[in-house]
């Protein structure tokens, strides 16, 4: 028969208290066959592993943009089939933003197609006002550690001092090579929040 032992910590000075719910059923907690730490209430889940996948949106990494010309994620685990690039609060340079994709930070400027049309990148997106406000952009990213065409496609609204807009854009890089890259940039600074999630297939 195997055996319950709660162990205390010699360094510790607090006093940890296991209480019953107010119930009238009896209850069986099953404790895994494994090693690892449980999650309470008010953890994030920041410091466990294995959680997620097989078709669940995991949040990878995020960068606070102040003022750059560029946002790069490299690195990027294969394992991931599906991505997304969350921006929000940017300034209207971002609105004529480029996106390239690369290998261990070295990006491809060749092989990406929009409309049909060959190009060294993929638009952002393809607003072209001149006082956008609040901008936020969600972009999807399939196929990008096979050895595929990356398709890309995002979604934006904003609003300027006359009116709110919502625009789309979506792209391809005809590549037979795995990706684990991605950069955003402009000729001119840009500020804004991108935060970078993705889906395993298991």
């Amino acid at each position: 028969m195997s055996k319950v032992k709660i162990k205390g910590n010699a360094s510790g000075t607090g006093v940890l208290t296991i209480e019953a719910p107010n119930t009238n059923t009896d209850r069986t907690i099953t404790l895994p066959d494994g090693t690892g730490t449980l999650l309470t209430t008010d953890g994030d889940g920041s410091a466990l592993t294995g959680v997620g996948g097989g078709g669940a949106m995991e949040f990878i990494s995020k960068q606070v943009a102040s003022g750059v010309t560029s946002v790069e994620f490299t690195g990027i685990s294969t394992s991931y089939k599906h991505l997304e690039i969350r921006v929000s609060s940017t300034n209207s340079t971002v609105g004529g933003a480029k996106i390239q994709f690369g290998s261990s930070g070295t990006y491809t400027t060749s092989g990406y197609r929009r409309f049909g049309t060959s190009s060294s990148y993929i638009h952002l997106i393809t607003y072209t006002g001149s006082a956008a406000k609040d901008l936020n952009t969600i972009v999807h990213i399939g196929n990008l550690g096979e050895s595929s065409n990356t398709l890309f496609s995002s979604e934006s609204e904003g609003w300027e001092t006359a009116y709110a807009y919502q625009t789309s854009n979506f792209g391809v890089l005809e590549s037979s090579s795995s990706m684990d890259s991605i950069k955003i940039y402009h000729s001119s600074a840009f500020n804004g929040t991108f935060s970078l999630y993705g889906i395993k297939d298991s």
